[in-house]
């Protein structure tokens, strides 16, 4: 293996996505931090329901956070869904 590889393995810390640093010592802890403001994750969700059935509400949301646009709502064991995913299954253009 080269000089920086190792075979160790990331140990999650407390579920406060703190991982240990492989190429560091073990015990430093990565600390991300978000560089830009996230968006309301009850408003994401909330966007997400709406557009399944309620246009104008959409349109509503969308006034107040034109980013809701990008936003996905993760629903728990891998089931992600964007507004456009659900309303293009419940057959909305």
């Amino acid at each position: 293996m080269g000089e920086h590889q190792s075979q160790a393995t990331i140990q999650y810390a407390d579920n406060v996505n703190q991982v240990t640093d492989p190429v560091a010592s073990s015990d430093k802890l990565f600390k991300p931090g978000w560089k830009k403001p996230q968006l309301n994750r009850l408003m994401v969700q909330d966007f997400v329901i709406y557009a399944h059935m309620d246009l104008d509400m959409v349109k509503k949301l969308l006034d107040k956070e034109p980013m809701l646009i990008n936003g996905f709502m993760d629903w728990g064991n891998g089931d992600w869904e964007s507004g456009l995913g659900g309303a293009s299954h419940m057959g909305r253009r």
